[in-house]
């Protein structure tokens, strides 16, 4: 990180949660300690749609999507240019709307990170951001066995659905029964989306602050006569 900006004292998540968004990590406790995963590491497991359990008359897996009206089409990111003298700059990223849309969302967000980001950085993190939200919106909920007691949250799996088709996922919770099941969320993902990159528009340009060149320094004494009270 080359530079980042804490503009008061406040508890540790606050200060992690914009570097956790412009970085795409997350944190979770694993045997006592908390661990830093990157996101679109390899998977850890493959969750065989035959070895999860049917809870009552639900659906092995159940799968829920939010709907389009709920996501952003366009998102401005705001950070610190270092081109700009650091001064505060902009870039966004957006889905296609024309000729055909991808989706019926409006809705335009902004993210401010504190941090000091490259113009393509910081395009390319708009860009992976706004592609995860909507890669993300779809949501597995299971429940596996024993052999899945060593998945913990930030995992990331394969899963094999009922029509043998597979599906990356996130493991976002994990929640042991009485019985021994454990229930499941995952949300689904790509691993590409986290290496996607993307070239800034410079604009243009950005003048430089430039210091005077120094001045000459010339003693003057006037020759006049002396003054003095009546």
């Amino acid at each position: 990180v080359a530079g980042y900006v804490l503009a008061r004292p406040g508890a540790v998540r606050a200060a992690l949660e914009p570097l956790a968004a412009a970085f795409q990590f997350d944190v979770v406790e694993s045997d006592d300690l908390l661990r830093f995963v990157p996101r679109g590491g390899a998977a850890v497991a493959t969750i065989a749609h035959g070895d999860l359990v049917r809870a009552g008359e639900a659906a092995v897996i159940t799968e829920t999507r939010a709907q389009d009206a709920e996501l952003p089409r366009q998102l401005t990111l705001r950070h610190i240019d270092p081109s700009r003298s650091y001064e505060p700059g902009a870039q966004h990223w957006q889905r296609p709307a024309a000729p055909s849309p991808t989706m019926r969302s409006r809705d335009a967000q902004t993210l401010d990170l504190p941090i000091v980001l490259a113009a393509d950085a910081a395009k390319a993190t708009a860009r992976r951001l706004l592609t995860a939200t909507w890669r993300e919106r779809t949501r597995f909920a299971f429940t596996g066995t024993t052999q899945h007691l060593r998945l913990e949250p930030t995992d990331p799996v394969t899963l094999v659905l009922a029509d043998g088709s597979t599906q990356r996922g996130r493991i976002l919770s994990a929640q042991l029964g009485a019985d021994w099941t454990l229930r499941l969320e995952a949300l689904a993902e790509a691993a590409a989306d986290y290496a996607l990159t993307a070239t800034a528009d410079g604009g243009a340009g950005y003048p430089p602050d430039a210091m005077p060149a120094p001045y000459g320094i010339r003693a003057l004494v006037p020759n006049l006569p002396l003054l003095r009270d009546g």
